[in-house]
């Protein structure tokens, strides 16, 4: 597994207002993003376990409103690599 300082994951746009993608360098099939906010609380959990080089978020948190804006703290998880970063939702 490629540690965060190996990682090439990268988040776009960043800020956003709508929806941020997460794009993974290396294709996988167990992707796991948990999104907490300025607090340290956990407000979105994803999960993908197709194969797949991008992971989506629409801003919303786990019961489905969408979050206020702010800065987010993303951990990242797959079966390749593992990194963390923020995230600015506008």
């Amino acid at each position: 597994i490629l540690s965060a300082k190996e990682s090439r994951v990268t988040v776009t746009p960043n800020p956003f207002t709508n929806r941020s993608t997460f794009n993974l360098a290396h294709p996988s099939s167990q992707v796991l993003v948990r999104i907490l906010d300025n607090t340290g609380k956990l407000v979105k959990t994803i999960q993908s376990s197709i194969v797949t080089d991008k992971i989506y978020w629409d801003g919303s948190a786990d019961n489905g409103k969408p979050v206020q804006s702010g800065v987010y703290f993303y951990f990242l998880t797959s079966d390749k690599e593992q990194t963390k970063g923020k995230i600015i939702k506008r």
